[in-house]
């Protein structure tokens, strides 16, 4: 096997494992935020993924965003530059200011 169909196969393989969930802090309850089935996290450490984060943040005013994840396929090549925009794509967001409240008790 020579080394690009290996490469191939291993970057295939790693994009179709299992995305983990990433923890947030809502208030004072922790929670696992999982991608969709297919996406993968956008990391803040590259450099790419961090302008889309501070951007997507900037963009939804009073919301918080917990986590942001897009196609995996589509982040890979967006991130070298073979694709212009992630067009598949999920966030978590929550209302900045309920985030350190008392969850709201559920209607009777």
């Amino acid at each position: 096997m020579s080394i690009r169909p290996a490469v191939a196969f291993l970057l295939a393989s790693l994009l179709s494992l299992p995305s983990s969930a990433k923890d947030a802090t809502v208030g004072q309850v922790s929670i696992a935020l999982t991608a969709p089935p297919g996406q993968c996290e956008l990391d803040p450490k590259q450099a790419g993924d961090a302008r889309m984060l501070q951007t997507v943040q900037e963009a939804i005013g009073s919301n918080t965003l917990l986590a942001m994840s897009a196609d995996c396929q589509q982040l890979a090549d967006w991130r070298i530059g073979k694709r212009g925009l992630l067009e598949d794509f999920a966030q978590y967001q929550t209302l900045t200011a309920a985030m350190d409240g008392p969850p709201e008790s559920a209607p009777h």
